[in-house]
C-alpha cells in the first residue's frame, strides 16, 4: 500500500474551507486534468480522519493505481 501525506496552510478559518475539502468529488476539480483522476469509491463519501478513497489515475495514457 501506498501513502499520500500532503498539508497545506490557507489564510482562512476552518468553517470556511472544510466543506470544500470535506467533498471527496472536489479531489477530481483540483487535479490537473492530463491525470485524468477519476474516484471509484461509491459516492458520497463520508470525509473524516482516516478516510481511504479509492481512485485512479493515468498519465500519458499509462495508468496508474490508487
Amino acid at each position: 500500500m501506498h501513502v499520500l501525506r500532503f498539508s497545506m496552510a490557507l489564510p482562512l478559518p476552518l468553517d470556511k474551507v472544510f466543506p470544500f475539502f470535506a467533498d471527496a468529488a472536489n479531489l477530481e476539480r483540483i487535479t490537473p486534468p492530463e491525470l485524468r483522476f477519476h474516484i471509484v469509491t461509491p459516492q458520497p463519501i463520508q470525509v473524516e480522519r482516516g478516510t481511504l478513497i479509492e481512485y485512479r489515475l493515468r498519465l500519458f495514457g499509462v495508468p496508474f493505481p490508487g
